[in-house]
C-alpha cells in the first residue's frame, strides 16, 4: 500500500459531526492489474481473447477524540474512458468492544458468502454466463444498509453480523441525501449471521436473509439460508457449503417460475510452497420450478497461482452441464483463462 497524501476530514458523517477528530486522516490508493487471454467453447463468439482488467480502491482512515476509528472506501473493477465505474463503497466506525457499525453499497453478510470455496484463481463459475443463483442478501447491486459486526471476545470465537436496508434494494448505489432508483419490487430486509472457530482449524458460518415483496406476484417474503464449514490442515483448505433460497413467488405464478433454488458448493486448495497454489472447486445449482420437475446446472474448476515475485501468474479451466438449467449439449460450456496480475 502507498500512501499518497493526507487530508484533512472535518466528520466522519452528519450524525456524528458533534465529535471532532483528533488527527487528520491518512488517504491512500491500492489496486491490482491483471492482463490475461480467455479461450471459450470454439462453438462461441469470444471477440478478442486479449483483455486487462484496471482495479483501483480509494481508502481512508482516521481517530476521533475519544479513541474510536473510522474508515472508508470506495473502489471500481474498472477504469476506462469514461471514468470510474465505482462498484462498492463504505464508512465504518469502530467502536472497539462495541464492534463496528458501517453504512454500506456493497456485498451484505450473507450476500459476501455467496460462494467461499477455496480457488487459486477464481471461482468455478467465473467467465461463464448463465443463470447461475447463489444467495445475494439484502445487498445485491450495491444497495445501501447497515451492518453492525460485534467486536467483543466470545467463547469459540463467535462473531455476530447483523444488516438492515429500509427501503429498495438493488439498482444504483444510493446517493447522497437518499435518492435511488432501486427495486420497486422489495421493501428493504434483514440479515443474521453467525461465525465461530471452535477450533483453531475449523471455522463455521451460518446466516439468514429475508427480503420484503411488494407486489402480488409473490404470496410470501424472499428467504434465505447459508451454511459453511472449513477446515485447514497444513497447507490443505477443505471447505462445504449449502444455501437455500424460497423466492415466495405466488402459486398462481407461471409454471416455469421458480420456486426455490438448492445450492451446494464445495472445494479444495493446497499451497504446494510458499510460491505455487492449487485449487479445484465445484458449484451444483438447482432449481425447483413452481410446478415441474427440478433442473440443475453443475459447474467444476480448477486454478492454479504461481508466485513469481512482484507478479503472478494464474491460470483456471472451469466447465459447466447445464448451463442457465438448459439440458443437452446445448448447455455445456468452458472457459480456460491464463493472466498475470500486478498489485500495488
Amino acid at each position: 500500500m502507498n500512501k499518497l497524501t493526507k487530508i484533512g476530514l472535518s466528520a466522519l458523517c452528519g450524525s456524528l459531526a458533534s465529535v471532532s477528530l483528533a488527527q487528520a486522516g491518512e488517504y491512500s490508493v491500492t489496486g491490482a492489474v491483471t492482463a490475461s487471454h480467455a479461450n471459450q467453447d470454439s462453438d462461441e463468439t469470444t471477440g478478442n481473447p486479449l483483455g486487462m482488467s484496471r482495479n483501483m480502491t480509494l481508502n481512508a482512515s482516521g481517530e476521533l477524540d475519544n479513541g474510536y476509528s473510522w474508515t472508508y472506501f470506495a473502489a471500481t473493477n474498472d477504469f476506462n474512458d469514461s471514468g470510474f465505474n465505482m462498484t462498492s463503497a463504505g464508512v465504518a466506525l469502530n467502536m472497539d468492544a462495541l464492534g463496528t457499525i458501517e453504512l454500506r453499497q456493497k456485498a451484505s453478510p450473507v450476500g459476501a458468502r455467496d460462494d467461499k470455496t477455496p480457488n487459486a484463481y477464481e471461482e468455478s463459475w467465473d467467465g461463464i454466463s448463465g443463470g447461475l443463483d447463489l444467495a445475494a442478501g439484502i445487498g445485491g447491486g450495491a444497495a445501501s444498509h447497515i451492518a453492525w459486526v460485534s467486536g467483543a471476545d466470545l467463547p469459540m470465537g463467535i462473531g455476530l453480523e447483523l444488516a438492515y436496508a429500509p427501503g429498495a434494494i438493488g439498482g444504483d448505489a444510493t446517493a447522497d441525501k437518499g435518492s435511488s432508483g432501486g427495486n420497486n419490487t422489495t421493501n428493504g430486509g434483514f440479515e443474521v449471521v453467525v461465525t465461530a472457530s471452535p477450533m483453531d482449524n475449523l471455522a463455521l458460518v451460518v446466516g439468514y436473509a429475508q427480503k420484503d415483496h411488494n407486489t402480488t406476484a409473490y404470496e410470501d417474503d424472499h428467504h434465505e439460508a447459508i451454511a459453511h464449514i472449513t477446515y485447514t490442515a497444513g497447507g490443505a483448505t477443505l471447505h462445504y457449503q449449502q444455501s437455500v433460497e424460497a423466492t415466495g413467488i405466488s402459486g398462481t405464478a407461471a409454471a416455469t417460475s421458480t420456486e426455490y433454488y438448492d445450492t451446494r458448493a464445495y472445494g479444495i486448495s493446497f499451497a504446494v510452497n510458499d510460491n505455487l497454489s492449487i485449487s479445484a472447486t465445484t458449484v451444483e445449482n438447482e432449481k425447483q420450478r413452481n410446478t415441474g420437475s427440478d433442473v440443475s446446472q453443475d459447474f467444476t474448476g480448477l486454478g492454479v497461482a504461481y508466485n513469481l515475485g512482484g507478479a503472478t501468474l494464474k491460470i483456471y479451466h472451469n466447465e459447466v452441464d447445464n448451463k442457465s438449467f438448459s439440458t443437452g449439449s446445448a448447455g455445456d460450456d468452458e472457459k480456460t483463462v491464463v493472466a498475470l496480475g500486478l498489485a500495488f
